[in-house]
């Protein structure tokens, strides 16, 4: 079985200006637990364990589902916490220009991975990147004061040109991320 979602790649220079904003909130909330910067990505959809057969299988409908697709340019931009920041359990980076674009190519891998037989998302699709998880409220304690003020900070552009299909080995030392196929939006 393999762990696998399906992502955005983030450019470098984006990387690197949320790399120092981890940085900075890491300094403010050293018990929350940050992302590597290497491993921040836009997730379009989680799948969990799939079969090594049913890889073929799914990149082929992923592939079809958003080859007709636009390639676009996507702002970072903005912090914020999900549910809020009163009850953190997730810090994210956000995405402003380009955001019902991102939507858009979500609902194209949504619709083909439930084609394929996988249950549908819950929840709406927000696009975000993932910075940081909050185990307990009391560790983000500070964080708030810390981005006081950077929900319209901009951290730059992506290009969204392809959807990248992720393995995803659990260490001991954090996730490992490793690209099994890239697929491009040639619309």
């Amino acid at each position: 079985m393999i762990r696998t979602f399906i992502a955005a790649a983030l450019s470098e220079p984006v990387r690197n200006g949320l790399a120092r904003q981890i940085a900075a909130c890491a300094a403010a909330a050293p018990l929350v637990k940050w992302a590597k910067p290497d491993n921040l990505h836009l997730t379009f959809r989680f799948l969990g364990d799939i079969k090594e057969n049913d890889l073929a299988e799914l990149f082929d409908a992923i592939a079809e589902a958003v080859d007709p697709l636009p390639p676009f340019p996507l702002e970072v931009k903005g912090i914020g916490a999900f549910p809020n920041w009163r009850h953190p359990r997730v810090v994210w980076a956000g995405c402003g220009e380009g955001r019902d674009d991102a939507i858009t190519l979500a609902g194209a891998v949504e619709d083909a991975v439930v084609d394929l037989g996988y249950e549908p998302e819950r929840r709406p699709f927000k696009p975000h990147f993932t910075l940081g998880r909050v185990k307990q409220p009391a560790d983000a304690y500070g964080l708030s004061d810390a981005v006081a003020g950077l929900e319209d900070k901009v951290y730059g552009y992506i290009d969204v040109d392809a959807v990248v299909v992720f393995m995803s080995s659990l260490r001991r030392t954090g996730p490992v991320y490793a690209p099994m196929a890239r697929l491009p939006l040639n619309g």
